[in-house]
């Protein structure tokens, strides 16, 4: 029986949610590009190890030009300074100075990343199709 209602909700859930799946991998493909950034020592490290691969994996999902692909990727990566105290430039001497103590910069990037992400996926997004990208 328990077997019957996963398959019936299984397939209740694959109907209705169709519509979402294609926004829930964008979200999932920038979220990922996104916090990989943890493991760069920089934006460009970042940039050179990732972009390319995610590019070519992201075009394949419909719904989203190449351009508009390219534009999601690209913005993201402006908001990826505040993750970490070594991410950008001005972050060391931040850091280094003591204006923001080690702690405090990963929690903060990390709550700020969360933040500025959701906000990033909400404007962006719409933007996006109103561009008709």
């Amino acid at each position: 029986m328990a077997l019957l209602f996963t398959v019936i909700f299984m397939a209740w859930v694959a109907e209705t949610r169709r519509a979402y799946i294609p926004t829930l991998l964008i979200v999932w493909v920038l979220g990922a590009f996104f916090l990989l950034h943890y493991l760069f020592a920089s934006v460009t490290a970042h940039v050179s190890a990732l972009f390319q691969i995610f590019l070519v994996v992201a075009i394949a999902i419909p719904g989203i030009s190449r351009a508009g692909w390219t534009l999601l990727l690209c913005y993201s990566l402006g908001l990826m300074g505040i993750l970490t105290p070594y991410g950008t430039g001005p972050s060391p001497i931040y850091y280094g100075c003591g204006y923001i103590k080690g702690k405090d910069f990963w929690i903060l990037g990390f709550l700020l990343g969360l933040l500025f992400f959701a906000a990033y996926i909400l404007i962006e997004l719409p933007w996006l199709a109103f561009l008709k990208l």
